[in-house]
């Protein structure tokens, strides 16, 4: 259609299959977006600097193997100005998805959607909304309570670290060997989280920080 411009999106996936399915797919639905796919951004990081083809869209396919591997997600959003980054997740921790939404990412997809769910997802970041899933946004909630509570509360990153591992049941001494501290600056962390939670032992502790959400309980 004469005056669009087509709107060039770059799909990176170690899988062929996937990559190209969902090309094909893409294709189907978005006349008016030229689809080029890559098998590692870092093999064709040049695509994303060409100033001859500006990508305003990139899939970005995560798993496990590439989570290790570390995408340099604020190298990309760093050098490329105008490009929506959208991550396709399969079996990352949510956690490491909610660093990545802080990092500027557009929205996080998970590779068990259906294409109905995937396209819908993708047509929402599109416009400029944010599409998180369910488990993620559970743990952005937690993350923001945890951390109104320990602002509230006082509590140094240090000494959060002890409360962490008096959940986990360990002693005073294994927890000074594990934090390479002395057992006299344990006792001290402790006597101040104690002061802090109004609590006097390590049970009633960990249901206060619970109660708090200072922790949150295990699955």
């Amino acid at each position: 259609m004469k005056g669009v411009r087509m709107m060039n999106v770059l799909i990176v996936d170690t899988q062929p299959v996937y990559r190209e399915g969902l090309a094909i797919i893409l294709r189907q639905h978005f006349s008016q977006w030229r689809i080029t796919t890559a098998n590692s951004v870092y093999d064709d990081a040049s695509i994303l600097k060409n100033s001859e083809i500006k990508i305003d869209l990139l899939l970005l396919s995560i798993n496990r193997q590439s989570e290790n591997d570390g995408y340099p997600l604020e190298e990309i959003l760093k050098d490329v100005v105008d490009m929506e980054v959208i991550v396709l997740s399969s079996a990352v921790d949510t956690l490491c998805l909610k660093k990545m939404l802080d990092q500027g990412v557009r929205g996080i997809i998970p590779k068990f959607y259906s294409i109905e769910e995937m396209l819908s997802a993708i047509r929402e970041c599109w416009k400029g909304r944010t599409h998180i899933p369910t488990e993620v946004k559970k743990v952005i909630s937690q993350c923001l309570a945890q951390n109104e509570a320990v602002h509230l509360l006082r509590l140094t990153k240090r000494q959060l670290q002890v409360l962490e591992l008096i959940e986990k049941r360990m002693t005073n001494e294994e927890i000074a060997e594990k934090l390479f501290v002395s057992l006299a600056t344990i006792k001290t962390h402790i006597n101040k989280i104690y002061s802090a939670l109004e609590v006097g032992g390590r049970r009633e502790c960990v249901q206060r920080s619970y109660d708090l959400g200072v922790l949150s309980r295990s699955a």
